[in-house]
Formats: structure tokens, C-alpha cells, sequence
């Protein structure tokens, strides 16, 4: 064989060669560009939640889409532990008695839990007066006060002078007072004297209540009122606020 023919072979081989590397590249692969969407979680705001007995404060539930978040969400609110608070479908907190109980709101299949913290009223309401000791017996009146509250185990309120316990209770003009009672009872049902009750109404700006139990109407609308002693709460009375009017049905004849 000539070496032109030589030549020749080996040019056709180093084409043929080239040809079919171009027809077959090397494709490197690039990493996916769509990560994982994250997550979707429902929210209950404020996250951290504390109420003194009686009062009453308002929770809100948000949904969180990765960073976009929807408020004013229709929710379905309840309470697990409807002995020591109680929540209306607006989101409406009131404090029954102390201790810790969640909540939980429900909207768009989704569901979330809360912890609700529920304290006794402020002690500056709850602190009873003391006096000196009794010249008799040498007790004095807090220890006193200590033994009758550990035998506490009810509470019922209700408006002076009448027999029966109301749950819901109407003013019919702005600026009316009316003094309300509260009763302390042991596990057989017999009152409690020398007890010291704190007093206090979930919505101040409808009616505001003394610490001796006088409720005042200050603007239409309702709140609750509750006494309590120690660790005992009463039970709830809806103060409700209408300003009266007078309207005269006149008839004109010919």
C-alpha cells in the first residue's frame, strides 16, 4: 500500500470519528430550577395570649402561603376547655376562672391550636382588708379570711333584692346604676361570710362595675359581669345597655 493511500485512510477515519462525536455531545445536566413550594399553615395571632379572669380580648386567625399573608379568613372558633374560657365565632376571649386552656380556630380545611393563659384579677381588687386580731380568740382576720376561703367552692351573683340569679340583666337608660350581690357558698351550699370579692366587667366602655358590686351603664351594647374570690369565679352575667326612648302613637281623626 502507497503512502498516499495510508494518508487517505486515516484522514477518512479522523473525519468519520469527528462526525460522530458532534452527533453524540456530552450533555451535562443542569439541577431543576422549581424547589419544593413550601408549606401553607393557618396561624392564631397573638401567639401569646394571657387574661385576667373576667376580662375579655379578641384573637384572630391568618393564613401563612409562603410569605403572603391572608387575613379575615371565615373561622370556626372553639374553646377545649369551656370551664375557663369561652370564645364567641368572632374570636372573642372572655376569662372564666384561672388556669390554661387552648383554643382553636378551623377555616379553609386548615386547623391551629392557641394556649390561653387565664389569671386571677389584678390583687389590688382581690386583697381583702385586714383588721387586728380579736381580743377573744387571737385569730386574726387574714388567717380567718384563708380558712373561709379554702372552703369556698361557688360564687353566684345576682342584683340586690331579688331572689332570682339572671343571665342576662337590661339597663334602659344611660348613667342607671344597680347593685349587684355576690355569695359565697361551701361544697354543701351554705354561705360564706367574710369574704372579699373582686368585681369586674369584660367591656368597661358599656359598664363599668365598683368593687363593692354597683354597676353603672355607661354606653349601649353589652358586657359581662363576674365576681370572684381565690381561685372561684361566679357566674356570668350579661349586662345589657339600651338607651330608652319614648314614643308616642298618635292618631289624628277628622
Amino acid at each position: 500500500m502507497s503512502s498516499k493511500i495510508f494518508s487517505t485512510l486515516i484522514l477518512s477515519l479522523l473525519v468519520v470519528t469527528a462526525c460522530s462525536n458532534n452527533d453524540n455531545p456530552i450533555v451535562t445536566p443542569t439541577p431543576a430550577t422549581n424547589a419544593p413550594v413550601a408549606g401553607t399553615g393557618l396561624v392564631i395571632e397573638p401567639g401569646t395570649i394571657s387574661l385576667e379572669v373576667g376580662k375579655t380580648t379578641k384573637v384572630s386567625a391568618l393564613l401563612n402561603q409562603d410569605g403572603d399573608i391572608k387575613r379575615d379568613l371565615p373561622t370556626n372558633w372553639s374553646s377545649l376547655s369551656p370551664e375557663i374560657l369561652t370564645i364567641d365565632n368572632n374570636g372573642n376571649i372572655t376569662a372564666l376562672k384561672p388556669g390554661n386552656a387552648q383554643i382553636k380556630a378551623e377555616s379553609l380545611g386548615r386547623e391551629a391550636k392557641a394556649l390561653v393563659t387565664i389569671v386571677p384579677a389584678s390583687a389590688a381588687a382581690t386583697t381583702p382588708t385586714t383588721t387586728p386580731a380579736s381580743p377573744s380568740t387571737g385569730i386574726k382576720s387574714d388567717d380567718a379570711t384563708s380558712a373561709e376561703l379554702a372552703k369556698l367552692r361557688t360564687i353566684v351573683i345576682r342584683p340586690e333584692n331579688e331572689a332570682a340569679q339572671p343571665t342576662l340583666f337590661k339597663f334602659s337608660r344611660l348613667g342607671e346604676q344597680r347593685q349587684f350581690v355576690a355569695i359565697g357558698q361551701d361544697s354543701l351550699g351554705q354561705a360564706i361570710s367574710n369574704l372579699t370579692f373582686a368585681w369586674s366587667s369584660s367591656d368597661e366602655s358599656i359598664a363599668t362595675v365598683n368593687s363593692t358590686g354597683v354597676v353603672t351603664a355607661v354606653a349601649t351594647g353589652t358586657t359581662n359581669l363576674i365576681a370572684s374570690a381565690g381561685n372561684v369565679t361566679s357566674n356570668i352575667i350579661q349586662i345589657q345597655v339600651q338607651e330608652g326612648t319614648i314614643r308616642a302613637h298618635i292618631k289624628f281623626t277628622e
